[in-house]
C-alpha cells in the first residue's frame, strides 16, 4: 500500500508540472481544445494524487 501511495504522490507531482507547463503555453498562444481537455486529465490527476499523499497524514494511526 505504501508505494501506491508514493506512485499517487509522484503522480501529483507530475500533473501539477503538466498543469503549469499547459497553463503557460495557453498563456503564450490560444489553447487548442485537445489541449485544454488535457489539462482537465493534469488537474483531475493532481488533485486525486494530492487527495492521496495527503491522506496518509490526516488518518488516524
Amino acid at each position: 500500500m505504501e508505494s501506491i501511495k508514493k506512485l499517487w504522490g509522484k503522480g501529483a507531482l507530475l500533473g501539477l508540472l503538466g498543469l503549469w507547463f499547459l497553463l503557460k503555453q495557453s498563456l503564450l498562444v490560444k489553447a487548442s481544445p485537445w489541449s485544454e481537455g488535457l489539462g482537465l486529465w493534469a488537474m483531475a490527476f493532481a488533485l486525486l494524487g494530492l487527495l492521496l499523499y495527503f491522506y496518509q497524514f490526516l488518518r488516524p494511526s
